[in-house]
């Protein structure tokens, strides 16, 4: 026979029994769950045991209606279910077999429409001093839960699960035992809705809104910050570009450091603009000339320097030692800002006030201009170039003596 004609269960004044539990044959006074046609006990001892249909029935649910029928009797019976676990952030919580207090088998609620009835399979009560909580329970051997049916669960917020026993159909023998194990496994229930669960989602939901809101709040604080300190960048090197004309000081220093009487015959870089004039409180010429002075004139005279490799790192050591040269305080207020809270603002179109990128920047400018080479992460002065007095260098290439603020040269056409 067909196992699915195998009835697994017989029918008897309300309760269901397996073969083994009753006589055989039409003695069994046993009818089928599905259509109430008799049944007959059959207990031989070549097959299985099982029901059938005394007469030449073709009912096609007497199998899944028993097996369906006989997973509510059992929660009737125990009055336990197994809870599957959930998970709440990184907390996992497990229920496992809880018991209840009362069981009450196809009692309809009204829906969120007045026009619509649930009709769980189960409702087990669990009583408490204060209240009374209910779970839902459905059980799934063909048909599962209509989405329609889900949806109402979930608008009128109903714990309830959902337990598959849809692979017992697949079985030629099933018996109490079977649907009882997997009704304990826990393998075999899945949440429809979780009460429990939506709150946790709800409180933590509202959580990270809030912690988003605040985030973005800081941040929009700090952007404006941000521009308000990139605007103060921009004046401050837009002033010392077009504002000083000349600077005692800077004279003073050229005539001391090469040896020239007018900021004209400064190198060209040393008066082009870059981001080191707003870096720093004074005029930036001044802070490029301590740079070409140290690092780069007197290190043909200082053995122990004139070989020596060089980068951003010494540079600003060195500018840190001369008197009255501070950075401006919105590079300072920058620098905390963009990493203040591990926060970190820099993209690739966000300006970078550091002073050693700065430094570097400018020491790499040196090197297109001929005046550094770079090698092995580090500078050098370049061998051959300004090795003669403090007003004139020497062509790198033909060896022609020319002005210090000479940018090509007129004998050979070399950029110096």
């Amino acid at each position: 026979m067909n196992s699915k004609y195998k009835v697994p269960f017989g029918l008897k004044n309300g309760i269901l029994y397996e073969p083994s539990q009753v006589e055989r044959g039409k003695a069994c006074n046993c009818i089928c769950s599905s259509c109430n046609n008799p049944l007959t006990a059959k207990k031989g001892e070549k097959n299985i045991h099982h029901f059938a249909h005394a007469t030449n029935n073709s009912c096609e649910t007497g199998r899944e209606t028993a097996i369906h029928l006989a997973a509510k009797q059992i929660i009737f019976q125990n009055k336990a279910v197994y809870l599957p676990s959930i998970k709440i952030e990184d907390e996992l919580i497990d229920y496992g077999m809880v018991t209840f207090d009362d069981i009450i088998l196809e009692k309809a609620i009204l829906g969120e429409t007045t026009e619509f009835l649930i009709i769980p399979d189960i409702t087990a009560k669990l009583h408490r001093k204060i209240d009374t909580k209910n779970l839902y329970v459905e059980i799934a051997v063909t048909h599962f839960s209509e989405e329609k049916k889900i949806n109402e669960f979930r608008k009128k917020k109903l714990s309830s699960i959902e337990i598959d026993l849809s692979g017992l159909l697949k079985e030629d023998y099933v018996d109490f035992k079977m649907i009882e194990n997997m009704i304990k496994s826990g393998n075999h229930a899945t949440w429809i809705y979780n009460k429990r669960l939506e709150l946790e989602n709800e409180k933590i939901k509202k959580r990270d809104e809030k912690v988003k809101r605040e985030r973005e709040y800081i941040l929009n604080k700090k952007l404006n910050n941000m521009k308000a300190l990139i605007n103060l960048y921009n004046e401050e090197k837009e002033r010392k570009k077009y504002s000083i004309k000349s600077n005692n000081q800077l004279l003073d220093y050229a005539r001391q450091a090469i040896g020239i009487n007018s900021l004209d015959n400064l190198p060209a870089f040393i008066l082009q603009p870059c981001d080191i004039d707003a870096l720093y409180t004074l005029d930036g010429r001044l802070v490029r000339l301590y740079i070409y002075e140290y690092f780069i004139l007197r290190r043909k005279n200082i053995p122990q320097l004139k070989d020596r490799a060089f980068g951003a790192k010494s540079v600003i050591q060195y500018l840190k030692s001369k008197k009255q040269l501070y950075s401006n305080k919105f590079i300072n207020d920058w620098n905390k800002l963009i990493f203040e809270d591990d926060i970190l603002f820099m993209d690739e179109d966000t300006p970078n006030f550091n002073p050693k990128k700065i430094i570097s920047d400018y020491l790499f400018h040196l090197k297109d201009a001929g005046v550094l080479i770079y090698s092995g992460n580090y500078f050098f002065k370049l061998p051959g170039i300004f090795e003669a007095d403090g007003s004139l260098s020497v062509c790198k290439f033909c060896k022609k003596q020319l002005p210090l603020s000479a940018e090509y040269c007129d004998k050979c056409g070399a950029i110096q």
